[in-house]
């Protein structure tokens, strides 16, 4: 019979085929006792059954028999190839895996056999790692077969962040120049490896560059990722503060009198010009009044505002003055009357140092004229 049968059952068609040894005929025979006969081992073997039988009258028969269970086969084990699963894959998708792999494992031949129990082993983690399956078999009749097979996770990359360094940049940029400069800065913000990673998000509205007018704003940067790999930086991006606004106003001036209209002007222009402004950004000025007194004479007081995009603002004021002429004044002389019968010579020298004693004093580029500039005749007139 086949390899490997049920105890009982070989029993059963053991005694069924001891039964089927039978006499007939003869006289008083007398034949093999085989009741006593024990079948085979059901891992494989034969019995041999010498059946003889013998009567009164002298005759005689034999045969032999032999019942035979096959030998069993070796037992054969069915075990899967390693598996390698590349980092990052889900758990999911793990788990889907090393059910396949676990059910690839089977034991063909043999007899009753006792293999592992597989149903309790568990996958590696996604993050990586290797479960290593130890498979043997053995069956009753001493046959024994194993094999040891690993599946494994690859291990995710460490997380690699990249980070610009701590940046200042100049004072008196514009807004617009500074949030470009911030934007190319934040660009500069990396990071590599780890699986299912959670970073900052850096478009988020409350990290936004500094005012232009001076500040800083401090990134905290930190990648994670979903097995407990982290890394962090922390960097500054400064905008250097506004310079302050000064202003240096020049003393108050006073400039000589009867001087022309073209020199009034340049020395107002002049005294103007030594209104001096440093610090501040993109400063913006004015002044209250731009244009020079009269030559004749008057004040200008001038106010000079300051104003930049930082909102400071300052103003001073001074005073630029040319002075009033002198009052104009005439001394003429008395009235004149000469002697008779003098010659025209002598009237007109008398005539000559009369007029120098009109003398005039006072007022700013004096014009003078005589109304008559001749003398009268010698022989009598007015």
């Amino acid at each position: 019979i086949s390899a490997c049968p049920d105890s009982i059952l070989l029993n059963v068609v053991f005694a069924e085929w001891i039964d089927s040894f039978r006499v007939s005929g003869g006289c008083l025979v007398d034949s093999s006792d085989l009741s006593q006969l024990t079948p085979p081992n059901y891992c494989g073997g034969s019995t041999t059954v010498l059946f003889s039988a013998q009567d009164s009258c002298g005759q005689t028969y034999s045969c032999t028999r032999t019942f035979e269970v096959l030998p069993t086969q070796p037992i054969t084990l069915n075990c899967p190839d390693p598996v390698m699963l590349s980092s990052c894959v889900s758990q999911a998708t793990i788990n889907a895996n090393f059910e396949a792999f676990i059910d690839a494992f089977s034991v063909n031949q043999g007899c009753l056999i006792d293999s592992t129990d597989l149903s309790q082993l568990t996958p590696p983690d996604s993050c990586g790692g290797t479960q290593t399956v130890f498979f043997e078999a053995r069956d009753s009749c001493g046959n024994y077969a194993s094999c040891s097979v690993n599946f494994s996770v690859e291990q995710p990359d460490p997380i690699s962040i990249s980070c610009p360094n701590d940046t200042t940049v100049q004072a008196c940029l514009t807004q617009d120049q500074v949030d470009a400069l911030f934007v190319n800065w934040l660009n500069q913000f990396s990071f590599d490896g780890g699986c299912l990673t959670s970073f900052t998000d850096l478009t988020d509205p409350s990290i936004s560059a500094p005012p232009a007018c001076g500040g800083q704003t401090t990134v905290d940067y930190s990648v994670s990722d979903s097995c407990n790999q982290s890394q962090s930086c922390q960097v500054t991006f400064t905008v250097a503060d506004r310079p302050d606004l000064s202003i240096e106003c020049p003393n108050d001036f006073t400039t000589d009198s009867c001087l022309s209209q073209n020199a009034i002007d340049a020395l107002f222009q002049s005294w103007i010009d030594s209104f001096i402004v440093t610090g501040g950004c993109f400063v913006d000025t004015s002044l209250s009044v731009d244009t020079p007194p009269d030559s004749c004479g008057g004040t200008s007081t001038v106010t000079f505002t300051l104003a930049d995009t930082c909102g400071q603002n300052l103003s001073c004021s001074a005073t630029f003055t040319v002075p009033q002429p002198p009052p104009l004044t005439v001394t003429c002389p008395g009235d004149l009357t000469t002697n008779n019968c003098l010659s025209q010579d002598d009237i007109n020298n008398l005539y000559q140092s009369w007029l120098d004693s009109f003398f005039v004093t006072g007022g700013c580029d004096v014009d003078t004229a005589f109304s008559i500039d001749t003398p009268p005749d010698s022989c009598g007139s007015v």
